[in-house]
């Protein structure tokens, strides 16, 4: 059960930065608003590396999904209610996420 908690969380995560990669190539041939519009969609996939100190706002995916990772991967115990219960929002706004993307045309 571990492990298939951890597997999916390391997928969100990874599919979270290829995203996160194809928004940064197709910023360089993106129109203004385009570009706004990626920018957002980037903000809910990852909080900016330039202001770490940031608290306003909701988390952003890639972030929750990293905090869940480490407290999961910190005991070698089954993910308990709360874990599995916040794993299940984490793949519920990952799922509206990537139909955001499509939507985007990434």
């Amino acid at each position: 059960k571990r492990y298939a908690f951890l597997n999916q969380l390391f997928a969100e995560f990874s599919a979270i930065d290829t995203w996160l990669n194809e928004i940064d190539a197709k910023l360089k041939t993106a129109t203004p608003s385009q570009a706004a519009a990626l920018r957002a969609f980037a903000s809910e996939l990852s909080s900016s590396p330039r202001n770490v100190e940031d608290l306003g706002g909701a988390t952003a995916l890639r972030n929750r999904i990293g905090d869940m990772f480490a407290r999961v991967e910190s005991s070698f115990q089954a993910p308990n209610a709360p874990q599995v219960e916040e794993a299940a929002d984490i793949k519920a706004t990952f799922d509206a996420l990537s139909a955001k993307r499509s939507a985007l045309g990434l």
